[in-house]
C-alpha cells in the first residue's frame, strides 16, 4: 500500500475529528441555550455531548469534591457560572489538547475508551451512509463496521499524541502491518468484497466533496442521482490514480493541488508556473470527459464551472510562488 494511500486514510481520519470538533462546539451552544435545555436530548446528541460534561468536570465544576453543603442561592449562582463557563467555545487548540488528553487517558481506562468510540461512531456513520446504502449491509453488521473504524480513529489521534510528545509532526507514521492488521478488522466484518468498495469510497473522499458541493450549486430538479453521483466520484477517483501511476512510471514528480472542492495533478519539474498550469489543464481535461459520460446541461456546466475556479487558484497559487521577498 503506498504512502498517498496511506495519507488519504490518515485525512479522512482528520476529517472526521475536525467534524467531531464542530459537533462538540455546537453542543456545548446548545446547552447553553433555554430552548436546547428543556428538550429531550436525542441520542446522537447525548453521545456528543459526553466530552463537554467531561471537559467541565476537568475545570474543577461545583461538586467534583463530592461536597454538598453549598445552600440553594449559592448553587443557583454556581449553575448559572457554569453554564456561562459551558457555552465558552473551544477554539482549535483547546480541543486539541482535551482531545490528547483524552486518547493518552483511554489507554488506561477502558470506559473512557468506549464512551470516546461511542461519541465518533454517529459522526462516522453520516460519512459512509451512502455506502451503507450502496452495499445493502444490514443495520447490525454496519455498526459493528462502524465500531471498528471508531477504534482506529482513536488509535489515530493516540499515535498522534505520541508523536508530537518527541517531535514535531502533522501527522504519525502509519506503518504497513498496522494497515494491514486494520484491514483484516474490516475484512473480518464486512467480507473481502465489501471492504474493497470500502476502501475505494474511503480514498475518494476528495472527489466526493467535490461533487457534493456541485449538488449544492444545483437546483432541485437537476441534483444528481445518488447513485449515479457515486459512479462518477469512482472514475473522478479513478483517472486520478491512473494520472498518478503514468506520472510515476514516467519518473515524474507528482504535483497535487488540493482544495476543498477538487483536486489537480501536474507535472511539478516543469520550469515556469505556465507550463505547470498548462500540465493541469491537461488534466483537467480527462476529468472533464469522464464528467461528460455521467452529467449533463446543467450539471455537466457546474461541473466544469468548478474545473475553472480549481485552475484559477492554481494559477493564482503559482504566479505568487514567483514573486520573491526582497533580499531573497
Amino acid at each position: 500500500m503506498n504512502k498517498a494511500v496511506l495519507s488519504l486514510g490518515a485525512a479522512s481520519l482528520v476529517l472526521a475529528g475536525t467534524t467531531i470538533y464542530l459537533a462538540r462546539t455546537v453542543a456545548k451552544e446548545s446547552a447553553a441555550s433555554p430552548v436546547a435545555s428543556s428538550t429531550e436530548a436525542s441520542p446522537t446528541t447525548a453521545g456528543r455531548s459526553g466530552a463537554g460534561k467531561r471537559a467541565a468536570a476537568s475545570r474543577g465544576g461545583a461538586g467534583s469534591n463530592g461536597s454538598s453543603a453549598e445552600t440553594p442561592a449559592e448553587s443557583s449562582t454556581t449553575d448559572s457560572a457554569q453554564t456561562t463557563e459551558a457555552a465558552k467555545p473551544w477554539s482549535p487548540e483547546a480541543y486539541q489538547k482535551l482531545m490528547d488528553a483524552e486518547t493518552e487517558a483511554a489507554k488506561r481506562d477502558p470506559q473512557l475508551r468506549h464512551e470516546l468510540i461511542e461519541e465518533r461512531i454517529p459522526i462516522i456513520r453520516d460519512q459512509y451512509l451512502p455506502l451503507q446504502r450502496r452495499l445493502k449491509v444490514d443495520n447490525e453488521r454496519w455498526q459493528r463496521f462502524m465500531e471498528v473504524l471508531a477504534g482506529h480513529d482513536l488509535g489515530y489521534f493516540a499515535a498522534l499524541a505520541d508523536c508530537k510528545k518527541s517531535r514535531n509532526c502533522e501527522q504519525p507514521d502509519i506503518s504497513q502491518d498496522q494497515y494491514a492488521q486494520q484491514r483484516q478488522e474490516i475484512v473480518d466484518v464486512l467480507g473481502d468484497a465489501h471492504t474493497a468498495a470500502f476502501e475505494a469510497y474511503r480514498n475518494s473522499g476528495n472527489e466526493r466533496f467535490g461533487i457534493r458541493q456541485i449538488q449544492a450549486e444545483l437546483p432541485e430538479d437537476a441534483q444528481i442521482p445518488e447513485d449515479r453521483a457515486e459512479d462518477l466520484v469512482q472514475a473522478l477517483a479513478k483517472t486520478r490514480m491512473e494520472v498518478e501511476a503514468e506520472m510515476s512510471s514516467r519518473e515524474k514528480n507528482v504535483g497535487r493541488f488540493y482544495q476543498m472542492n477538487g483536486a489537480l495533478l501536474y507535472d511539478k519539474d516543469l520550469p515556469t508556473a505556465e507550463s505547470r498550469v498548462e500540465d493541469a489543464a491537461r488534466y483537467s481535461r480527462r476529468l472533464r470527459a469522464q464528467a461528460a459520460k455521467f452529467l449533463q446541461g446543467r450539471q455537466l456546466a457546474a461541473f466544469n464551472r468548478q474545473q475553472d475556479r480549481l485552475l484559477q487558484l492554481l494559477r493564482d497559487t503559482q504566479d505568487s510562488s514567483k514573486v520573491k521577498p526582497a533580499g531573497g
